[in-house]
């Protein structure tokens, strides 16, 4: 409320935060939850340290459109411009650079610029990338955090007597993502590989022999992985929602047909990271086949890709509701959400919206939805970037990367 003293508001902030954007790891086997020691670390550093500082930022930001409140706006853009200059002169502190404060910040403002962007100003979210990315010591590719060493140092191995750790901490290090044949990380690292020579093949027009097979061959292993993960982590169908009784737009989370829930929103998260990652085999297969001219091939993977994109919109309720019971209970005289859920449900759902809302095979109604879950995402959850995304028809590929780096870094 307005009328809230402005201490007692700096605290509801942080609260609020806390609330929005940290998930506990409670079960280590299956989840690594997302920013996970972020509030006990600021907790202990009180509520004047500039940790603190950057959570009531992200907080007063987010909030102030949804509730169009132009003072939380101001005190966003004033703690903002603040932490932007404590963090310059902490980077050239060698104690203060490795510290795991400094990281959190770095990360937290990445995450004020998607909340500030928008189609007049894209804000500067890639500088923040990189400097996240030279913070943690590895590249500046989302795929560089898969096996980062969690306290973002890696061994010299040229150094004598180095002993190697047991195990690179990354962001799909958990039990549930590499029991089996296949490992995750591998998958998403031949992912990317494919698709560099996939794309030179395009531009170039020159396919290697057994390029479709090959990368039909990494489809069918994605598909392995996902069937073969332990029933703890697999989405479970709660409900399937009717047709709407008006005829008229979907609203944001009501897709007729299944909804999903999940262990939590990291786990959610993982599982459209992989759904996505299969729909860009897809997109490359059908680009594969039409320059080939082969039109029943490009038939054979459209229902895939169609059975995926589902996949993912039984997944937007979750992402996107604060209750799921009261939301199924409810559906049937409210047909839309009435209680917005966390924040991060929207940051993490944004980019496989986006994503899959771009592929032309997958059908317009379908694709016409997931943008306006952007935009139902960028008004309800004040995140501006998912406005851009829902809006905007020129978003390179590095613009996208470096948002991943930003928020796959919560995984660590």
């Amino acid at each position: 409320p307005t009328e809230t003293p402005v201490k007692k508001s700096y605290e509801f902030a942080m609260r609020a935060f806390f609330y929005d954007f940290c998930i506990p790891e409670t079960n280590g086997k299956l989840s690594r939850g997302f920013l996970s020691g972020l509030e006990a670390m600021a907790y202990r550093l009180g509520p004047e340290s500039n940790l603190a500082k950057a959570c009531q930022a992200v907080s007063f930001f987010s909030h102030a459109k949804p509730l169009n409140r132009p003072h939380m706006h101001e005190r966003a853009e004033a703690l903002h411009q603040e932490l932007l200059g404590s963090l310059a002169r902490a980077i050239e502190v060698p104690t203060l650079v490795a510290s795991l404060e400094t990281r959190y910040i770095a990360l937290l403002l990445g995450l004020y610029e998607i909340f500030a962007a928008n189609n007049a100003d894209r804000r500067s979210h890639h500088a923040h990338a990189k400097g996240l990315s030279a913070l943690l010591k590895t590249g500046t590719s989302p795929l560089d955090l898969l096996r980062i060493i969690r306290d973002g140092k890696r061994p010299d191995t040229n150094a004598p007597n180095t002993r190697l750790p047991n195990k690179p901490r990354g962001i799909f290090s958990v039990p549930a993502l590499s029991e089996g044949e296949e490992c995750l990380d591998n998958l998403m690292l031949d992912l990317d590989s494919l698709q560099t020579r996939f794309s030179n093949a395009l531009e170039t027009t020159n396919f290697s022999p057994g390029m479709d097979e090959e990368i039909s061959s990494l489809y069918h292993r994605f598909s392995r992985w996902s069937s073969s993960r332990c029933p703890g982590f697999r989405p479970i169908t709660v409900t399937h929602l009717k047709q709407p009784t008006v005829n008229s737009d979907i609203a944001a989370g009501c897709w007729p047909g299944r909804v999903d829930t999940y262990f939590d929103l990291y786990v959610a998260g993982v599982w459209n990271i992989v759904r996505t990652s299969q729909l860009r085999i897809i997109d490359m297969m059908v680009k594969l086949s039409d320059y080939h001219g082969d039109r029943q091939a490009s038939l054979y993977w459209i229902p895939r890709a169609n059975a995926l994109v589902e996949d993912i919109m039984a997944s937007i309720p979750y992402h996107l509701t604060d209750n799921m019971h009261a939301f199924v209970s409810q559906y049937d005289t409210e047909e839309e959400i009435t209680d917005r859920g966390k924040s991060l449900g929207g940051l993490l759902l944004m980019h496989p919206l986006y994503v899959a809302s771009r592929l032309p095979f997958v059908p317009e109604k379908m694709r016409s939805y997931m943008k306006r879950c952007l935009e139902w995402i960028g008004i309800e959850m004040g995140l501006g970037q998912a406005t851009l995304l829902a809006e905007a028809h020129d978003i390179d590929k590095s613009y996208l990367e470096s948002g991943c780096v930003i928020i796959w870094a919560g995984f660590l």
